[in-house]
């Protein structure tokens, strides 16, 4: 739910219709496995936590209505943070495009299969927190 609300308020980012949504990532560490993997709002998708040789990427799928940019990424123990911002599509003017809203994802201790994920902004300042699970993926 909180993802639907991220998307309303406009965290989220941008690049060109063309080439989609910009990530970022961070050093590879073992410590972060937990958070790898696609991960539901839901029963959505809501985020993509891919490890690439030594890089860990954080995306956003792709979104009929939004863009999305993540950057300034960093890891701090089993913990990522990053800036991320939404823009329509269309060009619609909308309140809350581009407003940077600073994001936490975190393993749920006990629980391999879900992340607490929260959103800190100038709208959300006490933060607003969701826990995403893991999606299975056929084998």
């Amino acid at each position: 739910m909180l993802l639907a609300f991220a998307t309303l308020i406009g965290c989220g980012g941008d690049a060109s219709p063309q080439t989609g949504n910009l990530d970022a990532s961070v050093p590879y560490a073992t410590v972060l496995d937990p958070l790898v993997g696609k991960w539901a709002s839901d029963g959505e998708l809501a985020l993509i936590v891919d490890r690439d040789g030594d890089q860990i990427y954080i995306r956003n799928p792709i979104n009929d209505t939004w863009r999305f940019e993540v950057s300034n990424a960093s890891a701090q123990e089993t913990t990522i943070n990053f800036t991320q911002r939404s823009f329509l599509i269309d060009g619609t003017a909308h309140p809350f495009n581009g407003v940077p809203c600073d994001a936490t994802i975190a393993p749920v201790v006990g629980n391999a299969e879900a992340l607490t994920y929260t959103l800190t902004s100038e709208h959300l300042p006490d933060g607003e927190s969701d826990v995403f699970t893991r999606m299975q993926t056929a084998r």
